[in-house]
């Protein structure tokens, strides 16, 4: 099932991934990029694997450590 975006920016651990993803890329750009941006990125480059990662780890039956 695909999800759209909205749907994968209520989730507060996709929130997280992308407020880590802006301050990683805030750092090595030397200014603040925006969460407009960080978002927009993300969800391009990492949302894919990141579903598919927690898909399987879910799937696995173990729990979160974070």
């Amino acid at each position: 099932m695909k999800r759209t975006k909205a749907e994968m920016l209520r989730n507060p651990a996709v929130r997280k991934e992308i407020q880590r993803y802006k301050w990683i890329e805030s750092e090595m750009a030397g200014y603040d990029i925006g969460m407009e941006r960080a978002s927009r990125d993300w969800m391009e480059r990492h949302a894919a694997a990141w579903l598919k990662a927690h898909r399987n780890f879910r799937m696995s039956g173990l729990k979160q450590a974070w």
